[in-house]
């Protein structure tokens, strides 16, 4: 699950030292003439949409991190911690004097791996001493737009991470690709041809199958109609509508589960899985063009309910949405 502690924990740091440190790569774009090293993707986001994005995005952050900063005081004050203490966990060293990179550090400050970009929890998952066959990156930060819903940053985020550190990691689009194809929408294979080395991974965003999910870090209060409508929106998304978008969902996703196991095994793979990667598995084809219109989805099981209708429902009355007025 992506951590939205996390990102507050950066956008807080940011207000802190007047914007010094603490900026966050999904929600801050490069100027044009700026040269991207690390993660070239991100040019393909540079005429991003609409044009006051940016600033929307770090308006709303702005706004929702403001009333932190005086808890964040109080724990420094009360406590005697420092920034650092307040905001990560500080935990003995086990690998004391062990290494030359270890000498004289007593202690290790633990973050989120959000704060190399990668929202998603995979690098401790995916190192290849573990031998992964198959991986679920569940994609729920609500920090890549600013109506809270995904571009697939996080994963981009994590391929290019992986490539530069040699560790086997299926390649992906970029954000473009992600909305245009639907990628954030359904749940998605990536890796379906690549070797018995490399993960196969199934990316699934949050997305709006049967409710607007797309909800605001500052709310922190759900009744239990409220929860049950999160949930079955999270059931839908994972299984295809209970198998009313794709009757073969459920079979598509024991294919993943032994793909790797049948391919070390040297099996035939199955028609039937087969056809389950023309359907659900990225090809390799790219659509990088930014759609002309900002990313809107609507509910994937009901296409003809707008967000004002859904919430003048009782399921949907009380959410709120990042940016309800987008939300439609």
């Amino acid at each position: 699950m992506a951590s939205a502690a996390s990102a507050i924990n950066l956008w807080y740091i940011e207000n802190a030292t007047n914007g010094a440190l603490g900026q966050f790569a999904k929600r801050s774009l490069p100027e044009a003439n700026d040269e991207v090293v690390l993660h070239p993707h991100l040019k393909s986001l540079l005429k991003r949409w609409p044009a006051d994005e940016a600033v929307t995005e770090q308006e709303r952050v702005a706004n929702g991190t403001a009333a932190l900063l005086g808890l964040i005081d109080l724990m420094e004050s009360v406590f005697n911690l420092t920034l650092e203490e307040s905001l990560y966990a500080v935990w003995p060293n086990p690998f004391l004097n062990s290494t030359p990179a270890m000498t004289n550090q007593p202690d290790l400050l633990l973050v989120d791996g959000s704060e190399v970009l990668q929202e998603i929890p995979l690098w401790p998952i995916i190192q290849p001493v573990r031998h992964v066959d198959f991986v679920i990156a569940n994609d729920a930060g609500g920090t890549d737009l600013s109506n809270g819903w995904m571009n697939g940053s996080s994963l981009i985020d994590t391929a290019a991470y992986c490539a530069a550190n040699n560790v086997s990691f299926p390649k992906v689009p970029d954000q473009a690709t992600f909305i245009n194809y639907g990628f954030t929408i359904y749940p998605t294979f990536f890796g379906c041809n690549d070797t018995v080395d490399t993960p196969l991974v199934l990316y699934a965003a949050d997305a709006p199958w049967s409710a607007f999910t797309n909800e605001t870090f500052l709310q922190s209060n759900y009744d239990t109609l409220q929860l049950e409508t999160i949930f079955n929106n999270t059931f839908n998304l994972y299984t295809f509508g209970n198998n009313t978008v794709d009757a073969e969902w459920s079979g598509c996703l024991a294919c993943a589960v032994t793909l790797r196991s049948m391919q070390r095994m040297g099996m035939e793979i199955p028609e039937f899985c087969n056809a389950c990667w023309d359907r659900h598995c990225w090809n390799g084809t790219y659509n990088s063009t930014l759609p002309n219109d900002f990313f809107e989805p609507t509910l994937v099981l009901n296409s003809t309910e707008t967000y004002e209708e859904f919430i003048t429902n009782p399921e949907g009355a009380g959410l709120t949405p990042t940016n309800a007025s987008s939300s439609n």
